[in-house]
Formats: C-alpha cells, structure tokens, sequence
C-alpha cells in the first residue's frame, strides 16, 4: 500500500504506512525479518525493493525500451540505483534555478533506450539529450504532467556512459 502512495505522489500518508509497520517489526516481540503484512518470512526485501521503485517513479519496459523516473521523495535532489533487463545502474535528478537535470548511468551491464519518461518539477520549454556530452537527437512532447523524449534512433548505453537530459 505504501508503494502504491507513492507513485500517486502520496508522500506522507505512505510514509506513515512505512514507519507504522518499521515500529510493529522492530525486534522486541517478534522477528524484524518476518513481517505477516508482506506475505511471512522473508519477503521484505521484495516488499522493500517495491518502496524504493515507488519512490523513484521508476518505470522500464525492455520490450518497448522505454525508461521513466518522477521521484515522489525530495524530488530536486535525488539519487537512486535502479534495475534493467541487462543492467544496473544510478538515476539523478537535480533541480536548481530553473533547470531540471536527469542522469542515467548504467554501472554494469547496459541499457537500450527508445524513449525517455520525466515528471518536471516545473515549466518545461525545451530538452536536451546527450550521452557522454554529445547530443542525441530527441523529440520533445509534454502531456499529463509528463515529458517524453522520443530519440530518433535506439540508443545502448554501455557501463560507464551517462546520459544525461537538461529540462528547461
């Protein structure tokens, strides 16, 4: 349920959910490693893992290769690993004076990329898209709340590259 506020932008009420179940499991009286709300023994970490994606806004479809973040926690300065198809890697977000900059960089493995999700923390008029500083070529849309950046051509991002898009 917790995870579930959270990606409808619920902040307080799932946080609420989450410390009320931390404090029931604290160690005292039972397990903290075996909570009866998530399905008894052992599934915290799955229950866990879905906070974390939650919070993130985390969306990926490899067949499509599409790929989307809307942090629901401190949205203008946000860190957070995330899991693909055939890697892992960090997502950031910064916002500062306006702009609005999201970097993805796969640590191991790699990423195919067709289209990009983004939920601006303001106005947006225009967006950039580079991989290690050399522009990609995108088509910008908004709608919902949403910026989608269709690339012109299917992009994998290797280990250690960053892509980076600057909303502004």
């Amino acid at each position: 349920m917790a995870g579930l506020l959270l990606y409808e932008g619920e902040v307080e009420p799932a946080l609420r959910i989450v410390e009320a179940v931390r404090t029931r499991y604290d160690g005292c009286k039972q397990s903290p490693w075996n909570d009866i709300e998530c399905g008894d023994h052992y599934v915290r970490a799955m229950a866990a893992w879905a906070l974390l994606e939650a919070a993130s806004g985390y969306r990926y479809d490899a067949g499509v290769a599409e790929v989307g973040f809307a942090p629901a926690l401190t949205p203008e300065d946000y860190r957070a690993p995330f899991v693909a198809r055939d890697g892992w890697g960090t997502f950031i977000q910064r916002v500062t004076g306006g702009a609005q900059v999201e970097t993805i960089t796969p640590v191991c493995g790699s990423l195919e990329v067709r289209a990009l999700h983004f939920r601006p923390q303001g106005a947006v008029q225009s967006a950039a898209v580079t991989v290690d500083g050399q522009p990609v070529s995108a088509l910008f849309s908004q709608a919902g709340g949403e910026v989608t950046l269709a690339l012109a051509e299917p992009i994998t991002l290797r280990a250690g590259q960053t892509l980076k898009v600057s909303l502004s």
